[in-house]
């Protein structure tokens, strides 16, 4: 589930830049699997992070060659599509039974637009 999951996050069309944005809306059946294999959101996280990743010679194909460029997510093997783990948003929602999951694309050129930040909840009163 995971390969499919990372081959759609991975997509040369994806590439903006040097690397991608994405989500991963998980059903909650999936994310039962997962769990059940010992997968955490942090693992999956993880685990998309490192093989999220497209060869030089796959993104030059695709117009999109970064070779020789200093970029802390371009290295030897080619280009790592996350800049992050935690910046792979993971959430879990629909039915039990719908067995669907989706990843998503929260595009944005820079700055905050495709970073994820958590929300904190400001008590009634405070001052944010």
């Amino acid at each position: 589930m995971l390969h499919d999951f990372c081959d759609t996050v991975a997509r040369t069309g994806a590439a903006i830049g040097r690397h991608s944005s994405a989500g991963l809306v998980l059903g909650v059946e999936h994310a039962q699997q997962l769990a059940a294999a010992g997968f955490a959101k942090a693992d999956v996280q993880q685990w998309m992070y490192e093989h999220a990743v497209r060869s030089h010679e796959d993104m030059e194909r695709a117009g999109k060659g970064v070779r020789g460029e200093d970029a802390p997510n371009v290295d030897e093997h080619g280009v790592r599509m996350l800049a992050a783990p935690e910046q792979l948003l993971v959430v879990v929602a629909g039915a039990r039974n719908a067995a669907m999951s989706m990843v998503v694309r929260p595009f944005g050129f820079g700055g905050w637009s495709r970073t994820a930040h958590p929300i904190r909840r400001v008590r009634e009163g405070a001052t944010p």
